[in-house]
């Protein structure tokens, strides 16, 4: 059948798959808009310095999401392979190489802490992220129980788990955020009466999105103990093959998460408002983003079926690509018609508000090409390539974006506005690194990953 009759079967597919993972990951970028809303109204130095904690912890812990999410790929190859033990065995892996390294992610993070009063922020903005980072990081442990578990229900096409998840953790956490960030505050905002609760401002920012965390990580665990199954010996994956899949997956996100959180840490250089409204926009555009991460999603897991099937990986591969771009031009489309009906959502500022609203309209430049790479890398992940990723967003964000960004912010005196004008390009650069090479590595056909690759390693 060519790939003209096959493209609307695999579109609905794909769809059928993608808009629960999309609309799971909307929901867990909601959180994190809810925390920057509520912390929004305790202080502007709340607000700047939960931003900055997060754009630390995050990036710190890339090694391992990227270790977690291997099932994302060695799942769904094997379940194309009908090989169901190898899957439940790459799923047991990932969890164990991912808390193996957790340790390392929190020694980042604090480290990074320290390094803050060096680097020219503001002490009342330092305090805060570190309160928050206190809070925040029983998070980052469970975080990687989480990413495995809804990589592995992903390859099973159990989708909808994770967006129940979702959507009540996010009552968890806005209940806690309200009450953590904002005390007897909250009550009022909630029309119940005072009970006498201190508001601990950024720590209990912190404190709430571990508590979201852990409800999803727990949820998610369970649901994926119903798709258990026996493994054989040979089927049994070994912590080698996870690591020579994650480690390379862990790197790509810490170059790509790791450049925008530097951006914003260079962004609080120009000030409290500047890194509010770099906060505010970065959450807005995560957001249209999640969009494209979960057509991303379902395009690996697509991608990786036909790898174990045998079956046209380039069609799936394109087809996702496509979508996802289409996807994040309805992003585009959304900031430059209303940013200041947007931005008003998350501040009174009047500086704030007029930053936020010249980011936004830079956010809509790039939103097509920033769909088109994240889709690319997860149709990259499906056929197990990983290192290239790795080195395309090296370049294209340190070599490219970074370097843009800090001539266009600080020598051609555009500010916080030229950090992004330099992001852009990178993620423009990226698009045309990852596109490109999936349509040359899948003009033949791929091997898939097995679960005796890495004989001789320890099982896991």
């Amino acid at each position: 059948m060519s790939d003209s009759r096959e493209s609307p079967s695999e579109v609905r597919n794909l769809l059928a798959l993608a808009w629960p993972i999309s609309a799971a990951q909307l929901a867990m970028m909601l959180l994190n808009l809810v925390d920057t809303a509520v912390v929004g109204r305790h202080s502007v130095e709340a607000l700047a310095g939960t931003a900055l904690g997060r754009n630390i912890a995050w990036p710190a812990q890339a090694l391992a999401i990227g270790i977690a999410i291997v099932p994302e790929t060695l799942a769904s190859q094997a379940l194309g392979a009908k090989r169901y033990g190898e899957a439940w065995s790459s799923y047991l892996a990932a969890i164990k190489l991912s808390i193996l390294v957790a340790p390392l992610s929190l020694a980042i993070t604090f480290a990074s802490l320290a390094a803050l009063p060096h680097v020219g922020i503001e002490p009342a903005v330092v305090q805060s992220a570190r309160e928050f980072v206190w809070g925040f990081f029983p998070s980052q442990i469970a975080f990687g129980l989480y990413s495995a578990s809804r990589a592995f229900l992903q390859a099973h096409g159990a989708v909808k788990h994770a967006l129940y998840a979702a959507i009540a953790g996010n009552v968890v956490n806005a209940v806690a955020c309200v009450l953590l960030v904002l005390g007897d505050d909250g009550l009022v905002m909630l029309h119940l009466p005072r009970l006498g609760f201190v508001g601990h401002g950024a720590f209990g920012a912190g404190v709430a999105s571990s508590l979201g965390t852990l409800f999803l990580a727990g949820w998610l665990a369970v649901a994926a103990t119903k798709h258990r199954s026996p493994v054989a010996p040979e089927e049994r994956v070994r912590l080698g093959l996870v690591a020579k899949v994650g480690f390379p997956l862990g790197a790509q996100l810490l170059a790509e998460m790791g450049a925008f959180s530097l951006a914003s840490v260079l962004a609080g250089r120009f000030g409290a408002q500047a890194t509010a409204a770099n906060q505010i926009c970065l959450g807005l555009a995560s957001f249209t983003f999640m969009g494209a991460l979960g057509i991303s999603g379902g395009t690996a897991v697509r991608v990786g079926h036909a790898v174990g099937e045998g079956a046209n990986a380039r069609h799936r591969g394109r087809v996702g690509i496509a979508l996802g771009s289409s996807i994040m031009l309805m992003g585009s489309l959304l900031f430059a018609t209303a940013p200041y009906l947007l931005a008003r959502l998350f501040t009174a500022d009047p500086e704030v508000l007029a930053l936020s609203v010249a980011l936004l309209r830079i956010a809509a430049l790039f939103q097509f090409f920033d769909g088109m790479q994240v889709v690319s890398a997860g149709a990259l992940r499906g056929v197990g390539d990983v290192r290239f990723p790795l080195l395309a967003n090296l370049f294209a964000h340190w070599c490219v974006g970074l370097p843009s960004a800090w001539v266009f912010a600080q020598y051609m005196g555009l500010g916080v506005r030229g950090l992004w004008y330099g992001l852009s390009l990178g993620l423009f650069t990226a698009a045309l690194l990852l596109a490109g090479r999936f349509e040359v590595l899948s003009r033949r056909p791929v091997v898939r990953l097995v679960a005796d690759a890495s004989a001789g390693l320890p099982h896991a």
